[in-house]
């Protein structure tokens, strides 16, 4: 998927490109400002300016990442197939009442997000914010080594192939990650022993792979509050 499907001119939005050079040992990789006017070489190019992209604009597009067009679109069908399944094939696997394991199908108006504020104004403002439904369906799926966030999977004749393209792709954007947080590595000149540590804390292990579904909803619903896509939010995580 290619940065003109994306819906915004390309040369507005600054692009890392992170390559992976070298073989053995540990994936490196370098950060290459791709803008027009920018010089792509990643080979020279210094790894503080990735920090400074970060900072004046707070997000980055990511290029060279290594997931293909071919896996994208595939992963795109398959997202297809599993939400045109009916609901009581999508409930084979539901998503349990409660945080732990965060794994399964939630139907619509299952979750609801909040901010960290939300969370720190307590029930009353938790209360008036579940009021308004968050008009999405998931899938969420992780690590099968995984005893705590264990996978809740649909039972193979349901959608045959399912479980084994999720685990594939999960593993190959985990790789993505990983090449993106050692650029990150370089980026802030860490040295290797801070590099080690900090990549110790990414076994895969712990990440989750979200399948999501936003249905069409009429506007005006959107405009009154009655319902939302997906609000404000605070997520916890690095890469």
């Amino acid at each position: 998927m290619r940065s003109r499907h994306l819906g915004f001119p390309p040369h507005n939005i600054p692009a890392l490109m992170v390559t992976e050079l070298g073989k053995g040992g540990h994936e490196m990789s370098r950060f290459s400002d791709s803008r027009p006017t920018a010089r792509a070489d990643p080979l020279s190019f210094d790894p503080s300016h990735g920090v400074a992209l970060w900072n004046s604009y707070q997000c980055v597009g990511i290029i060279g990442h290594g997931i293909t067009d071919d896996l994208l679109q595939q992963w795109f069908a398959t997202a297809r197939k599993l939400f045109d399944l009916p609901m009581d094939q999508k409930m084979l696997a539901p998503h349990p009442n409660g945080a732990v394991p965060h794994r399964g199908y939630s139907a619509l108006g299952k979750e609801k997000a909040y901010t960290k504020e939300d969370l720190q104004q307590g029930g009353h403002r938790r209360q008036a914010l579940r009021k308004i439904v968050d008009c999405k369906e998931t899938y969420e799926v992780g690590s099968e080594d995984n005893e705590v966030q264990y996978n809740i999977w649909l039972p193979e004749a349901v959608l045959p192939g399912f479980r084994a393209f999720s685990t594939k792709l999960y593993w190959e954007i985990h790789r993505t990650s990983m090449r993106i947080l050692d650029a990150m590595i370089m980026a802030l000149n860490l040295n290797d022993s801070e590099g080690e540590y900090v990549r110790s804390l990414h076994s895969g292990h712990g990440n989750e792979l979200r399948f999501s579904h936003y249905p069409p909803v009429p506007i005006d619903k959107l405009n009154k509050e009655n319902l939302s896509r997906l609000p404000a939010h605070t997520d916890w995580r690095s890469v």
